[in-house]
């Protein structure tokens, strides 16, 4: 199914009673969940598909889940469900996706709805990891990060992006009360832009392994790191953020053959780039490359295409590459195009 994408994709949460499904039918009381197709990219600018593969379906995929905030009479909840002043808590929602499907209910967690009167506004953050903190920073903003480095997916279907670096930030809109049975739109925002870069010219031996490849922004840039997201402005605001960003080779995601990479995608803050620095790391060299006098336009909700070519790259040994990213952890899960004019270097 295909959704029409504007700013954000509409998406629907449901209380208990919902005749599609009934996820916890043992629960007393009011249940609320938040039900959708996931939010999408796909060739179409209007549009926006989050994975992508050649037939064009989509799916929530095994272990997703979201993070809850909830606002009840103009205030927020903190974790015990009391007003919190200083804004409230992010608390994970207990339903986890046991397989892949296109439509999901994620439950809100209970214990915001011990007292389920009065009016309500949802919030759900994905992918959980992303938050710096399941408390928000102040009363309007809360900390996350883009990961600086990156495992792209790679499957049969197709290439596609880091899920662990798709940050997408949901909210209802103003509830005015809670009914059973009734469906309230939800709407996704993404707060990241992604680049998919096709390399060619690199200058390989026949048996050289890929290990990574690091793309360096013009100084002014923040590609990723970590951010405060303002909830009643939308403003993102760099906290910690780096002008890298790098994505690993793990499983045989990342492929050099005949001196071509293809498809290898970046999640980025959406941003104009003024300069570029390409870093090639083999288990035998590290291959450099800069471009200057750029200006390329890294949108959210889109596809963005860069080609390159790698021909008479600055070839040196093979160094050490380490984490810069903070809260960089390995983690390897091997479980998509919205099109803009491709930009050849």
């Amino acid at each position: 199914m295909r959704l029409r994408f504007g700013s954000v994709i509409a998406l629907c949460i449901c209380v208990a009673g919902c005749s599609s499904e009934k996820l916890f039918p043992s629960e007393k009381g009011t249940v609320v969940y938040l039900g959708s197709q996931k939010p999408a990219l796909s060739d179409d600018p209007a549009q926006t598909r989050t994975v992508w593969n050649k037939s064009n379906s989509i799916s929530w995929s095994v272990s997703d889940g979201v993070q809850v905030l909830a606002r009840r009479n103009g205030a927020w909840l903190d974790s015990s469900a009391a007003s919190g002043s200083d804004g409230g808590d992010f608390l994970i929602s207990p339903t986890v996706v046991e397989k892949d499907t296109a439509v999901m209910n994620f439950a809100v967690p209970p214990r915001f709805l011990a007292d389920s009167s009065g009016s309500w506004k949802f919030y759900a953050v994905y992918p959980p990891s992303c938050l710096l903190n399941t408390q928000m920073s102040d009363n309007n903003s809360f900390a996350f990060r883009i990961p600086t480095r990156q495992i792209p997916l790679s499957k049969a279907t197709g290439h596609s992006f880091d899920p662990d670096a798709d940050v997408l930030i949901g909210n209802t809109g103003d509830i005015a009360a809670l009914e059973d049975g009734k469906s309230y739109p939800l709407y996704w925002e993404r707060l990241v832009a992604h680049l998919c870069v096709n390399i060619k010219d690199v200058a390989f031996s026949d048996d050289e392994v890929l290990k990574s490849i690091k793309l360096v922004a013009n100084n002014s840039a923040t590609l990723s790191g970590s951010f405060s997201y303002n909830v009643s402005s939308g403003a993102v605001t760099a906290v910690n953020a780096a002008d890298s960003v790098i994505v690993e080779s793990v499983r045989g995601n990342l492929v050099c053959t005949g001196g071509k990479i293809d498809d290898v995608w970046f999640s980025v803050l959406p941003q104009t780039i003024t300069s570029l620095k390409v870093v090639i790391t083999s288990d035998r060299a590290v291959y450099t490359k800069s471009w200057s006098s750029l200006s390329l336009d890294l949108k959210k909700n889109s596809r963005n295409t860069l080609s390159i070519s790698m021909d008479k790259a600055d070839k040196q040994g093979a160094t050490p590459d380490t984490p810069e990213d903070p809260y960089y952890t390995m983690v390897s899960d091997t479980t998509f195009a919205v099109n803009i004019p491709a930009m050849n270097l």
